[in-house]
């Protein structure tokens, strides 16, 4: 029996090698538009929840400008997000 090796299920590369630079899951959209023909955004409705520990919620608005941050953690099945941070142009969480 061989060495069992891990590799991507989009391209067969070996989990060591860089991964995809093209197929249907690799893309840049610089218009918000065709973005949203790709992949239709979600209106939503009423308030958010700050947290999932938090019982606040924030009142819904519109915003020019936001920033995100996603901290990634390593599990045994690759990369997955931990945490989203969102502050506004006034760096307003």
């Amino acid at each position: 029996m061989g060495e069992r090796t891990r590799v991507y299920s989009c391209c067969s590369k070996d989990v060591s090698d860089k991964g995809c630079v093209h197929g249907p899951h690799v893309f840049y959209e610089s218009e918000p538009e065709i973005l949203h023909l790709r992949h239709a955004f979600s209106e939503l409705s009423g308030s958010v929840s700050a947290s999932s520990s938090s019982a606040s919620t924030l009142p819904l608005e519109l915003l020019d400008v936001v920033v995100l941050d996603c901290e990634m953690i390593y599990i045994t099945g690759g990369m997955r997000v931990a945490r989203v941070s969102v502050i506004d142009g006034s760096a307003k969480i």
